[in-house]
């Protein structure tokens, strides 16, 4: 209801019945005994867009849904031929190993390994151990001393995967469809650079030169 004193008008004393409308029910005034009662603005509320398909609209499911976009738009960094799937953790990670060739090691680095090597001939155990340390700590460089041979290993993320974990539904079945494919044997990969886990994000190309598949794409 509206107020129908003005500013000049006179105060209502206390004590005093107030103005009433036609229905008998008290009027309302600007400064007497009835003070005016504003409108409260109501929110508005906001409309909330509908998740894409395929997502819950959660922040953990855009993060990764962007993350594999962005995975599927990266350029190839690197391509190692001759790799060996060691170990597969899960449905999209696993660990491979390769042997480091020519330039991708400094001259110090060679030194190193060259000097190792003899020293593992010899049966020099301490020489051995400490030179392993020193290629460890600086090029991530392993040696094994059965074989007589330098690797480097890598933990391999696949592009563009997102299977479940080992503690999820379907989680070893996805882990032991992955191991049948290229677990213990050789692969190519193609890196993409890495990931907030220094894993590396990677196409494994498993099987011979005339019948190779993609892990990835399976």
């Amino acid at each position: 209801m509206s107020c129908f004193r003005k500013k000049n008008d006179p105060k209502i004393p206390s004590g005093a019945a107030g103005p009433t409308t036609n229905n008998g029910t008290p009027a309302t005034s600007r400064k007497g005994c009835f003070p005016c009662r504003k409108k409260e603005k109501k929110p508005k509320q906001k409309k909330e867009k509908p998740p894409k398909q395929g997502c819950c609209g959660c922040l953990p499911c855009c993060r990764k849904r962007n993350a594999r976009k962005s995975q599927r738009n990266a350029a190839v960094t690197k391509v190692i031929d001759q790799a060996l799937c060691v170990k597969v953790l899960d449905g999209n990670n696993l660990v491979a190993r390769y042997e480091p060739k020519g330039p991708e090691l400094s001259k110090t680095t060679w030194d190193q390994v060259n000097q190792l090597k003899v020293a593992a001939t010899t049966f020099d155990k301490k020489t051995v151990e400490r030179l392993q340390k020193e290629l460890l700590k600086t090029a991530n460089v392993q040696f094994d001393e059965q074989k007589n041979m330098i690797y480097i290993e890598l933990k391999i993320k696949l592009r563009g995967v997102d299977a479940p974990e080992i503690s999820q539904a379907y989680g070893t079945q996805a882990r032991d469809y992955v191991a049948q494919r290229c677990e213990n044997q050789l692969v190519t990969l193609r890196l993409y650079g890495k990931d907030q886990l220094n894993r590396s994000i990677a196409d494994v190309i498993a099987g011979a030169s005339s019948n190779q598949t993609s892990i990835n794409q399976q």
